[in-house]
Protein backbone atom coordinates (compact mmCIF):
# COMPACT_ATOMS: atom_id res chain seq x y z
CA UNK A 1 0.00 0.00 0.00
CA UNK A 2 2.84 2.71 0.70
CA UNK A 3 4.00 1.71 -2.74
CA UNK A 4 0.81 2.41 -4.30
CA UNK A 5 0.89 5.94 -2.64
CA UNK A 6 4.36 7.07 -3.24
CA UNK A 7 3.71 6.60 -7.35
CA UNK A 8 0.35 8.66 -6.69
CA UNK A 9 2.25 11.27 -5.01
CA UNK A 10 4.86 10.75 -7.67
CA UNK A 11 2.24 11.25 -10.47
CA UNK A 12 0.55 14.37 -8.91
CA UNK A 13 4.53 16.36 -8.77
CA UNK A 14 5.04 15.46 -12.08
CA UNK A 15 1.90 17.20 -13.12
CA UNK A 16 2.07 20.48 -10.76
CA UNK A 17 5.65 20.81 -12.49
CA UNK A 18 3.84 20.91 -16.22
CA UNK A 19 1.53 23.24 -15.39
CA UNK A 20 4.61 25.65 -13.41
CA UNK A 21 6.73 25.17 -16.40
CA UNK A 22 3.54 26.61 -18.27
CA UNK A 23 2.24 29.23 -16.43
CA UNK A 24 6.64 30.22 -16.82
CA UNK A 25 6.54 30.18 -20.78
CA UNK A 26 3.30 31.98 -21.30
CA UNK A 27 4.35 34.79 -19.10
CA UNK A 28 7.62 34.75 -20.43
CA UNK A 29 5.93 35.26 -23.65
CA UNK A 30 3.74 38.92 -22.71
CA UNK A 31 7.11 40.47 -21.04
CA UNK A 32 8.09 42.34 -24.19
CA UNK A 33 5.35 44.35 -25.04
CA UNK A 34 3.71 42.64 -28.18
CA UNK A 35 6.97 43.51 -30.03
CA UNK A 36 8.38 39.55 -30.76
CA UNK A 37 5.17 38.14 -30.80
CA UNK A 38 3.79 35.72 -27.97
CA UNK A 39 4.84 31.95 -26.66
CA UNK A 40 2.64 29.72 -27.20
CA UNK A 41 1.21 27.94 -23.73
CA UNK A 42 1.91 23.99 -23.52
CA UNK A 43 -1.79 23.85 -22.34
CA UNK A 44 -3.90 26.03 -24.42
CA UNK A 45 -3.79 27.18 -27.97
CA UNK A 46 -2.39 31.33 -27.72
CA UNK A 47 -4.74 33.70 -30.13
CA UNK A 48 -2.69 34.41 -33.52
CA UNK A 49 -0.99 37.65 -33.47
CA UNK A 50 -1.78 41.00 -35.02
CA UNK A 51 0.21 40.16 -38.20
CA UNK A 52 -1.24 36.80 -38.74
CA UNK A 53 -4.62 38.14 -38.59
CA UNK A 54 -4.10 40.59 -41.17
CA UNK A 55 -2.33 38.24 -43.39
CA UNK A 56 0.82 40.76 -44.17
CA UNK A 57 3.28 43.60 -42.37
CA UNK A 58 2.56 46.56 -41.27
CA UNK A 59 2.53 49.48 -43.52
CA UNK A 60 5.84 52.03 -44.28
CA UNK A 61 6.37 55.62 -44.82
CA UNK A 62 8.98 55.56 -47.31
CA UNK A 63 9.15 59.82 -47.17
CA UNK A 64 7.87 62.94 -45.60
CA UNK A 65 7.50 65.99 -47.49
CA UNK A 66 6.19 69.22 -46.81
CA UNK A 67 5.95 72.70 -48.08
CA UNK A 68 7.07 75.02 -47.70
CA UNK A 69 10.70 73.41 -48.05
CA UNK A 70 12.29 76.83 -46.17
CA UNK A 71 9.67 77.87 -44.06
CA UNK A 72 9.28 81.23 -41.98
CA UNK A 73 7.46 82.11 -38.85
CA UNK A 74 3.76 83.06 -39.66
CA UNK A 75 3.68 80.46 -42.23
CA UNK A 76 1.56 77.57 -42.66
CA UNK A 77 3.49 74.44 -43.36
CA UNK A 78 1.36 70.93 -44.62
CA UNK A 79 2.58 68.03 -44.52
CA UNK A 80 2.35 64.90 -46.64
CA UNK A 81 3.69 61.15 -46.36
CA UNK A 82 4.49 58.61 -48.88
CA UNK A 83 3.07 55.18 -47.46
CA UNK A 84 3.52 51.59 -49.19
CA UNK A 85 1.72 49.23 -47.27
CA UNK A 86 2.33 45.05 -48.12
CA UNK A 87 -1.66 44.11 -48.47
CA UNK A 88 -2.40 47.22 -50.21
CA UNK A 89 -4.61 48.21 -47.44
CA UNK A 90 -5.88 51.75 -47.07
CA UNK A 91 -3.59 53.79 -44.85
CA UNK A 92 -4.27 56.63 -42.63
CA UNK A 93 -1.65 58.83 -41.41
CA UNK A 94 -0.60 60.94 -37.97
CA UNK A 95 0.84 63.86 -37.50
CA UNK A 96 2.35 65.61 -34.91
CA UNK A 97 4.19 68.57 -34.63
CA UNK A 98 7.14 68.56 -31.29
CA UNK A 99 8.79 71.52 -30.56
CA UNK A 100 12.61 70.87 -30.33
CA UNK A 101 12.57 70.50 -26.40
CA UNK A 102 9.41 67.41 -26.89
CA UNK A 103 6.43 69.16 -25.99
CA UNK A 104 3.94 69.04 -28.79
CA UNK A 105 2.56 71.69 -30.65
CA UNK A 106 -0.16 70.36 -32.94
CA UNK A 107 -1.29 67.77 -34.92
CA UNK A 108 -2.81 66.96 -38.05
CA UNK A 109 -1.14 67.55 -42.20
CA UNK A 110 -0.87 71.59 -41.29
CA UNK A 111 0.50 73.68 -38.70
CA UNK A 112 0.44 77.24 -37.95
CA UNK A 113 3.80 78.88 -36.93
CA UNK A 114 2.82 81.78 -36.21
CA UNK A 115 4.37 82.84 -32.85
CA UNK A 116 7.25 81.13 -33.08
CA UNK A 117 10.79 82.87 -34.25
CA UNK A 118 13.58 82.52 -36.67
CA UNK A 119 15.83 79.87 -35.98
CA UNK A 120 13.13 77.39 -34.06
CA UNK A 121 13.18 73.91 -34.95
CA UNK A 122 10.12 71.54 -35.34
CA UNK A 123 10.06 68.40 -35.22
CA UNK A 124 7.48 66.36 -37.38
CA UNK A 125 6.42 63.00 -36.89
CA UNK A 126 4.08 60.71 -38.92
CA UNK A 127 2.64 57.17 -38.17
CA UNK A 128 0.85 55.36 -40.67
CA UNK A 129 -2.00 52.54 -39.67
CA UNK A 130 -3.72 50.24 -41.88
CA UNK A 131 -6.63 50.23 -39.24
CA UNK A 132 -4.43 46.92 -37.32
CA UNK A 133 -1.08 48.14 -37.18
CA UNK A 134 1.15 50.76 -37.44
CA UNK A 135 4.85 51.91 -38.97
CA UNK A 136 7.68 52.71 -37.01
CA UNK A 137 7.30 56.77 -36.25
CA UNK A 138 9.02 58.89 -39.38
CA UNK A 139 10.42 61.89 -38.15
CA UNK A 140 12.11 64.80 -39.45
CA UNK A 141 13.34 68.24 -38.35
CA UNK A 142 12.04 71.79 -39.88
CA UNK A 143 14.22 74.91 -39.24
CA UNK A 144 12.40 78.00 -39.48
CA UNK A 145 13.87 80.83 -41.60
CA UNK A 146 15.11 84.53 -41.21
CA UNK A 147 11.25 86.29 -42.17
CA UNK A 148 11.03 87.22 -45.58
CA UNK A 149 11.00 90.90 -47.05
CA UNK A 150 7.61 92.23 -46.82
CA UNK A 151 6.00 95.40 -48.60
CA UNK A 152 5.98 98.51 -45.79
CA UNK A 153 4.18 100.77 -48.50
CA UNK A 154 2.48 100.83 -52.15
CA UNK A 155 1.72 104.45 -53.70
CA UNK A 156 1.30 106.06 -56.67
CA UNK A 157 3.23 108.78 -57.98
CA UNK A 158 1.06 111.26 -60.29
CA UNK A 159 1.58 114.42 -61.73
CA UNK A 160 0.11 117.53 -59.56
CA UNK A 161 -3.10 117.63 -61.31
CA UNK A 162 -2.96 114.79 -63.19
CA UNK A 163 -5.66 114.34 -65.94
CA UNK A 164 -6.44 111.85 -68.69
CA UNK A 165 -3.48 110.94 -70.43
CA UNK A 166 -1.27 111.15 -67.67
CA UNK A 167 1.63 108.20 -66.93
CA UNK A 168 1.49 106.87 -63.03
CA UNK A 169 4.03 105.49 -61.47
CA UNK A 170 4.10 102.35 -58.93
CA UNK A 171 6.37 103.52 -55.53
CA UNK A 172 6.59 99.29 -53.75
CA UNK A 173 8.84 99.86 -50.27
CA UNK A 174 9.69 96.66 -48.85
CA UNK A 175 11.53 95.52 -45.37
CA UNK A 176 13.99 93.99 -47.24
CA UNK A 177 15.65 93.79 -50.54
CA UNK A 178 18.55 91.36 -50.19
CA UNK A 179 16.31 88.06 -50.83
CA UNK A 180 15.09 87.63 -54.84
CA UNK A 181 11.28 88.34 -55.55
CA UNK A 182 9.71 90.06 -58.16
CA UNK A 183 7.10 92.40 -57.83
CA UNK A 184 3.96 91.62 -59.08
CA UNK A 185 1.55 95.08 -59.77
CA UNK A 186 -1.76 95.48 -60.63
CA UNK A 187 -4.23 98.36 -61.80
CA UNK A 188 -7.61 98.57 -61.31
CA UNK A 189 -10.55 100.98 -62.58
CA UNK A 190 -13.07 99.36 -60.24
CA UNK A 191 -13.56 96.17 -61.09
CA UNK A 192 -11.31 95.90 -64.25
CA UNK A 193 -7.81 95.34 -64.38
CA UNK A 194 -6.19 98.09 -67.04
CA UNK A 195 -2.93 97.37 -65.86
CA UNK A 196 0.16 95.10 -64.82
CA UNK A 197 3.48 97.14 -65.43
CA UNK A 198 5.16 99.48 -63.05
CA UNK A 199 3.36 102.48 -65.16
CA UNK A 200 0.09 102.94 -66.38
CA UNK A 201 -0.79 105.22 -69.18
CA UNK A 202 -4.44 106.95 -68.18
CA UNK A 203 -5.30 108.23 -72.01
CA UNK A 204 -8.52 105.57 -71.69
CA UNK A 205 -9.36 106.16 -67.90
CA UNK A 206 -12.03 108.86 -67.26
CA UNK A 207 -11.90 112.08 -64.76
CA UNK A 208 -13.43 110.55 -61.25
CA UNK A 209 -12.67 107.30 -61.31
CA UNK A 210 -10.96 106.14 -58.45
CA UNK A 211 -7.78 104.15 -59.28
CA UNK A 212 -5.94 101.70 -57.30
CA UNK A 213 -2.29 100.09 -57.48
CA UNK A 214 -1.75 96.65 -55.78
CA UNK A 215 1.35 94.82 -55.12
CA UNK A 216 2.80 91.51 -53.82
CA UNK A 217 5.93 89.85 -53.35
CA UNK A 218 6.59 86.43 -55.15
CA UNK A 219 8.91 84.76 -53.95
CA UNK A 220 10.24 80.93 -55.39
CA UNK A 221 7.91 79.39 -54.11
CA UNK A 222 4.91 81.55 -52.70
CA UNK A 223 3.37 85.07 -53.63
CA UNK A 224 2.38 87.15 -50.71
CA UNK A 225 -0.89 88.57 -50.06
CA UNK A 226 -1.31 91.90 -51.65
CA UNK A 227 -1.04 95.41 -50.17
CA UNK A 228 -3.23 98.58 -52.13
CA UNK A 229 -2.66 101.98 -52.94
CA UNK A 230 -4.98 104.80 -51.39
CA UNK A 231 -7.21 105.52 -54.67
CA UNK A 232 -6.17 108.34 -56.96
CA UNK A 233 -8.75 110.29 -59.25
CA UNK A 234 -7.49 112.00 -62.39
CA UNK A 235 -9.10 115.43 -62.39
CA UNK A 236 -10.72 117.09 -65.48
CA UNK A 237 -13.70 119.59 -65.94
CA UNK A 238 -15.87 116.96 -66.71
CA UNK A 239 -18.20 115.67 -68.72
CA UNK A 240 -19.28 118.20 -71.72
CA UNK A 241 -22.74 119.99 -70.86
CA UNK A 242 -24.77 121.28 -74.18
CA UNK A 243 -25.23 125.31 -73.63
CA UNK A 244 -26.36 126.17 -76.62
CA UNK A 245 -30.42 126.23 -78.16
CA UNK A 246 -31.75 125.47 -81.02
CA UNK A 247 -33.23 127.99 -83.46
CA UNK A 248 -37.16 127.93 -83.61
CA UNK A 249 -37.41 128.47 -87.60
CA UNK A 250 -36.36 127.00 -90.85
CA UNK A 251 -33.86 129.10 -92.72
CA UNK A 252 -34.88 129.19 -96.89
CA UNK A 253 -36.67 125.65 -96.39
CA UNK A 254 -32.87 124.10 -94.08
CA UNK A 255 -32.96 124.04 -90.09
CA UNK A 256 -29.46 124.65 -89.19
CA UNK A 257 -27.94 124.53 -85.93
CA UNK A 258 -24.94 124.63 -84.52
CA UNK A 259 -24.17 122.88 -80.83
CA UNK A 260 -21.71 124.39 -78.48
CA UNK A 261 -20.69 122.72 -75.16
CA UNK A 262 -18.89 123.68 -71.61
CA UNK A 263 -16.74 121.89 -69.06
CA UNK A 264 -15.19 119.55 -71.39
CA UNK A 265 -11.45 120.02 -71.34
CA UNK A 266 -9.36 120.19 -74.71
CA UNK A 267 -8.21 116.50 -74.31
CA UNK A 268 -12.15 115.36 -73.64
CA UNK A 269 -12.16 114.64 -77.40
CA UNK A 270 -16.04 115.76 -77.68
CA UNK A 271 -18.01 113.91 -80.63
CA UNK A 272 -21.60 115.19 -81.49
CA UNK A 273 -24.25 112.60 -82.79
CA UNK A 274 -28.04 112.83 -83.48
CA UNK A 275 -29.73 110.00 -81.59
CA UNK A 276 -33.35 110.58 -82.68
CA UNK A 277 -34.38 113.08 -85.61
CA UNK A 278 -36.04 112.88 -88.73
CA UNK A 279 -34.69 111.22 -92.01
CA UNK A 280 -31.96 113.27 -93.42
CA UNK A 281 -30.99 115.03 -90.58
CA UNK A 282 -27.15 115.09 -90.54
CA UNK A 283 -24.53 115.77 -87.89
CA UNK A 284 -20.65 116.81 -88.03
CA UNK A 285 -19.16 114.86 -85.51
CA UNK A 286 -16.22 117.55 -85.05
CA UNK A 287 -17.71 120.58 -85.31
CA UNK A 288 -21.78 120.11 -83.91
CA UNK A 289 -23.35 121.64 -86.76
CA UNK A 290 -26.55 119.70 -87.53
CA UNK A 291 -28.11 120.28 -90.87
CA UNK A 292 -31.73 119.25 -92.38
CA UNK A 293 -33.73 120.01 -95.12
CA UNK A 294 -37.53 118.99 -94.96
CA UNK A 295 -38.31 116.82 -97.78
CA UNK A 296 -41.71 117.87 -99.82
CA UNK A 297 -43.51 115.30 -97.69
CA UNK A 298 -42.40 115.65 -94.32
CA UNK A 299 -44.88 118.07 -92.89
CA UNK A 300 -45.82 118.24 -88.74
CA UNK A 301 -43.49 118.20 -86.16
CA UNK A 302 -40.36 116.11 -85.19
CA UNK A 303 -38.59 114.70 -82.17
CA UNK A 304 -34.99 115.36 -81.93
CA UNK A 305 -32.32 114.76 -79.62
CA UNK A 306 -28.81 115.27 -80.28
CA UNK A 307 -25.97 114.15 -78.06
CA UNK A 308 -22.43 115.50 -76.66
CA UNK A 309 -19.89 112.74 -75.71
CA UNK A 310 -16.14 112.82 -74.43
CA UNK A 311 -13.79 109.77 -75.71
CA UNK A 312 -15.31 108.04 -72.44
CA UNK A 313 -18.61 107.90 -73.43
CA UNK A 314 -19.74 110.79 -70.88
CA UNK A 315 -21.87 113.32 -72.10
CA UNK A 316 -25.50 115.24 -72.31
CA UNK A 317 -28.29 115.23 -74.23
CA UNK A 318 -30.52 117.77 -75.94
CA UNK A 319 -33.92 117.40 -76.49
CA UNK A 320 -36.52 119.54 -78.70
CA UNK A 321 -38.88 119.41 -81.93
CA UNK A 322 -39.01 121.01 -84.77
CA UNK A 323 -42.18 122.20 -86.56
CA UNK A 324 -42.75 121.76 -90.36
CA UNK A 325 -45.69 123.88 -91.98
CA UNK A 326 -47.43 123.14 -95.10
CA UNK A 327 -46.01 126.40 -97.73
CA UNK A 328 -48.16 128.48 -98.41
CA UNK A 329 -50.35 128.77 -101.71
CA UNK A 330 -49.31 130.57 -104.24
CA UNK A 331 -50.68 134.03 -105.33
CA UNK A 332 -53.47 134.25 -107.93
CA UNK A 333 -53.36 135.12 -110.97
CA UNK A 334 -54.62 138.32 -111.95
Amino acid sequence: MADSMLRRASARGLIAGLATTSLLLVACGDDDGGNNGRVPSMLTQAPASGEARSGGGAPEIDELFWSPRNPMPGRVIEAEALVSDPDGDRTDVAYRWLADDGRRLGEGPRFDTDGLEPGDTIELVAVASDGDLESEPYAVEILLGEQAAAIDLVAIDAPEDARPGARLEAVVETTDDSQPFEIVYEWRVGNQVVGEDDELDTTDIAPGLPIVLSARLAFEDHTTRPVRSTPLTLSGDGAPRIASAPPNTLEGGVFRYQLRVSGASPEAGVRYVVAEGPEGMTVDAQSGLVVWRPAADQRGRFDVEVQALDRFGSGAAQTFSIDVDDPAPPASAR
